[in-house]
């Protein structure tokens, strides 16, 4: 086959695996297929082929389905009679398992499901994976290799991608919205806008490093940061009285409820 990994679709999160495959295997081993052509510029700039939807199915050991859930029917179907049988399919659809693209492709086929997050832009993103029996050793080998340097790269059971992804592929707006809020909060206390950003991005990921790298519950973070009667534990009191966990998990029930109904 002529390229090793073809994208079908480069929107953002398409676009930042993407990239993160070019710093890989270099631009030269990838084509990129994409309805809305402004999308492929800067790609193409670097070297990567534009092909039309049947030649990328042709010519890719890689085909990666970067579609909304929505139109992946028709997708596979416009390249169902043209994929090389010894090609990978990669699908990243929310909601949507393996085992319906296999019916949609109606054949077997090896097919790896990764849901990825938009920190994969940057190298510090989150890519699950599963895969069905007919992905070989070989296969996942070099698949790992495409996404090196992505940061981190997990296998998971299926049944469990759903919940997962709520943490990984939801969790950064979620974060981005706390953050805005602390940003916004403090800057109404009187500190300029940029500083309260500054702050509050190198607070959040100080804090997060905290808890990867310390061997401790989170709880007795929290604690070993409020002293009685000081400062924080005022603002701690003020978030569990204003319900900011029930606040979370109605989030994260909202987004996983989300994941269930795109399965239809």
């Amino acid at each position: 086959m002529q390229y090793k990994v073809g994208f079908i679709g480069c929107g953002n999160m398409g676009g930042a695996l993407l990239n993160a495959v070019i710093n890989n295997i270099g631009a030269n081993n990838c084509c990129v297929c994409e309805k809305q052509p402004e999308k492929t510029v800067d790609f193409v700039k670097k070297g990567v082929t534009l092909l039309d939807i049947t030649e990328l199915a042709k010519n890719c050991e890689f085909i990666f389905l970067a579609v909304k859930p929505q139109v992946l029917p028709q997708t596979i179907a416009e390249i169902n009679g043209c994929i090389n049988k010894n090609a990978v399919i990669v699908t990243m659809a929310a909601g949507t398992d393996i085992e319906t693209i296999q019916n949609l492709l109606n054949k077997d086929h090896p097919i790896i499901r990764i849901m990825p997050n938009m920190p994969c832009a940057i190298g510090k993103g989150i890519v699950l994976y599963c895969h069905n029996a007919f992905v070989t050793n070989t296969q996942k080998s070099d698949f790992l290799n495409l996404l090196n340097n992505i940061g981190l790269i997990d296998y998971i059971d299926q049944e469990k991608i759903d919940a997962a992804s709520v943490i990984s592929g939801c969790g950064p707006a979620f974060a981005y919205m706390f953050l805005e809020a602390l940003a916004n909060a403090t800057e109404a206390c009187g500190l300029n806008k940029e500083s309260a950003v500054l702050y509050a991005t190198h607070m959040l990921e100080g804090a997060a490093l905290m808890v990867k790298h310390q061997n401790t519950d989170i709880s007795n973070l929290i604690t070993a940061v409020c002293s009685p009667k000081g400062t924080t534990i005022e603002g701690v009191e003020a978030l569990r009285n204003l319900g900011l966990y029930e606040i979370v998990e109605k989030a994260v029930r909202a987004s996983y409820n989300r994941t269930k109904e795109l399965k239809g």
